[in-house]
């Protein structure tokens, strides 16, 4: 079951209305961590994983430094610890270890590019036929 960025009384409340889940992540955010702390506290306790970003982690733990607040976190509950970290990737905490994901940029491609890279029997078959020059287009209105 995943919880999703909602209000903790509401997570708490959905997480009532389910019989023995095999696996609960949630997600949260600055506002709730720091406008419902305790309904953020009882919902780590009845979780498997949170997923937060840096900045979360150091809000809701109380230190600046990453590992020592995983260890905080752990500690009120949730087994593992997912902390998303932009293009520096992500890292997984718990009682394992930690397993740190890179992330891995992607090309940017333009939609022209894109299309002229795509094959002909490709672009037919996966897009609506355009016109392909300025008359056509013109004509076809």
């Amino acid at each position: 079951m995943l919880l999703g960025n909602i209000h903790p009384a509401l997570q708490l409340e959905v997480l009532e209305q389910v019989t023995r889940p095999r696996l609960v992540i949630a997600d949260t955010m600055n506002f709730w961590i720091e406008g419902e702390p305790a309904l953020v506290d009882k919902m780590l306790k009845r979780i498997d994983t949170l997923v937060i970003n840096d900045e979360e982690a150091r809000q809701l733990s109380g230190h600046h430094n990453i590992r020592r607040a995983a260890r905080a976190i752990l500690q009120r509950g949730p087994r593992r610890l997912i902390i998303k970290r932009g293009e520096h990737g992500a890292l997984l905490f718990d009682d394992h270890g930690v397993f740190a994901a890179r992330a891995s940029p992607s090309k940017t491609w333009s939609i022209r590019r894109a299309r002229a890279t795509r094959s002909p029997a490709a672009s037919s078959a996966t897009s609506p036929a355009r016109p392909s020059s300025r008359r056509s287009r013109s004509a076809a209105r």
